[in-house]
């Protein structure tokens, strides 16, 4: 950075949350004698990215792209059940064998599985309707049994 003749070096910053205030001084001993002192600090507008803040970033979770943005490369990080480039392309979770003998139900960055009685794959949904049951008993004993203070 170019300031009356006199180069800086400042860090870029990803976000006006993160940059840190840098003070710089500026002397004259020229003409009048004098100080110059300033604080700069150098940030990325949003969804820009790197070091030159030439890299734009939108995260995106529509019906075509699926993704977050990396807060200091912006480099796309797909969400869970999705991959690809542009992070378009549908999991098939079904492939990975979760339900075990049960069948699975491919869906969108997502998986079903139906398994026979007495019988469970990782994440069966018999499992996870027990589990739900049992979340679902204690919230509503707590809040049964709760003391409220106005």
């Amino acid at each position: 950075m170019q300031t009356w003749g006199t180069m800086m070096a400042e860090t870029v910053y990803s976000s006006k949350n993160d940059a840190i205030w840098a003070t710089a001084f500026f002397f004259s001993m020229i003409v009048d004698f004098y100080r110059l002192v300033f604080q700069i600090r150098i940030y990325c507008e949003t969804n820009y990215y790197n070091s030159n803040c030439t890299k734009y970033c939108l995260a995106s979770n529509g019906p075509k792209e699926h993704y977050t943005c990396d807060p200091e490369t912006g480099a796309k990080i797909c969400l869970p059940g999705w991959t690809g480039l542009d992070c378009t392309e549908d999991i098939d979770e079904c492939l990975l064998n979760y339900c075990g003998k049960g069948i699975c139900v491919n869906l969108q960055a997502d998986y079903l599985c139906y398994c026979p009685n007495h019988d469970t794959g990782i994440l069966d949904n018999s499992v996870l309707k027990m589990i739900y049951s049992n979340l679902y008993t204690v919230l509503a004993y707590n809040i049964l049994n709760a003391t409220y203070f106005l």
